[in-house]
């Protein structure tokens, strides 16, 4: 690992001089290592000792957070706010200092909402987003007028142990998964922090794992977070056994709602049939009932009468006046017989069943 960052290079380039000629310059990630009873001994270039020890604001970068940013003034932003963490605050900016930082900008970018909009206020998300600082801003006010002319930025650091998990190139999906899913808190990062040999990456995914199973099962009813440092430091395991017995319940829900599915459709055909059955026995009804109504209108008179009389001895025909409160004793006119729905419909079907009754014996 260390001859590899041995052969890793920072290289600059300046703005073209008059002349149109780029001046470049490179120095090592690395420099001179030993390694002499245990113990590695970094030398650093002499050319850099003055200008770390000089008066002006210095600073190593880490090139794994500075990986991260995908927004140039991000970047640039994160260079020059760096030096202030121990502070907590910087001087006043002016705006053209600030539009310095990143070279040429848009000409939009002179008019401060869109210099907020589409470079700073992108570029402060981002730095809190991944990077081990927290920042803030505030404005002041041009003297006698109220257009904003200058900045200052308030810079924290994260809380060490968390910003060791949230800046490590390949803990990203870990940290997210354990601040954002399981909610830890920084005291709880520090802790894991705190004994990293111990709390591996493979342990943590243990234990995630864990809790995320033991959700599933509705066994954690309080805390994730506190469920999980248990699991953590108590080496929780999802076993074999308990994923075959998720397997095997899953399983059996999934054939009980088979049954049940498999039931339901049943019962939802067999309420069509039934219900094709009754729209057909009425529908057959209807047309008894008017091919009865038919066959009486064609009748003679003296066949219609004998209808008429013999209706109201049959049974329908006496539960129906009796229903309608008609008195049996009476004679049935057709006058009557049309001016209640029910009984023309009863005494049609009559008459119809008794053309069919004559129809089988011929």
């Amino acid at each position: 690992m260390i001859t590899e960052a041995q052969r890793a290079l920072i290289q600059a380039t300046a703005e073209p001089d008059a002349d149109g000629s780029k001046p470049f310059g490179s120095v090592q990630l690395i420099g001179r290592i030993s390694y002499v009873g245990g113990r590695f001994q970094f030398r650093v270039p002499p050319d850099l000792i003055g200008i770390i020890r000089g008066p002006g604001k210095s600073h190593w970068l880490s090139l794994r957070i500075t990986s991260l940013f995908t927004l140039s003034y991000a970047r640039v932003m994160y260079d020059h706010l760096l030096p202030y963490a121990g502070e907590g605050v910087t001087d006043w900016f002016t705006l053209d200092e600030l539009r310095a930082w990143q070279g040429t900008m848009g000409a939009k970018a002179q008019e401060f909402k869109y210099f907020k909009r589409d470079w700073l206020a992108p570029a402060v998300d981002q730095i809190n987003e991944v990077s081990d600082l927290s920042l803030s801003y505030e404005t002041r006010n041009e003297p006698g007028s109220r257009k904003i002319g200058r900045m200052r930025f308030r810079v924290e650091r994260k809380e060490m142990a968390e910003r060791l998990l949230h800046t490590h190139e390949h803990a990203q999906a870990l940290y997210q998964t354990l601040k954002q899913e399981i909610g830890l808190s920084s005291a709880q990062f520090g802790q894991i922090a705190s004994d990293r040999d111990t709390y591996t990456d493979a342990r943590l995914e243990q234990a995630i794992e864990r809790t995320r199973f033991s959700l599933k099962l509705g066994k954690v009813s309080k805390s994730p977070a506190g469920f999980f440092m248990k699991a953590l430091k108590e080496g929780w395991i999802v076993s074999d056994a308990e994923r075959q017995m998720v397997q095997i319940q899953q399983g059996l829900t999934l054939t009980d709602q088979r049954e049940a599915e498999a039931k339901e459709q049943a019962e939802a055909r067999r309420a069509l049939q039934i219900a094709a059955q009754d729209v057909n026995a009425q529908n057959r009804i209807v047309d008894e009932v008017r091919r009865g109504w038919d066959v009486y209108e064609a009748a003679t008179p003296r066949q219609r009468e004998d209808w008429r009389r013999t209706y109201k001895t049959s049974p329908g025909g006496k539960l129906t006046l009796r229903r309608l409160g008609i008195d049996p004793s009476n004679d049935l006119v057709e006058a009557i017989i049309q001016k209640y729905p029910d009984l023309r419909d009863g005494f049609s079907g009559y008459v119809f069943n008794k053309m069919r009754s004559v129809k089988s014996r011929g």
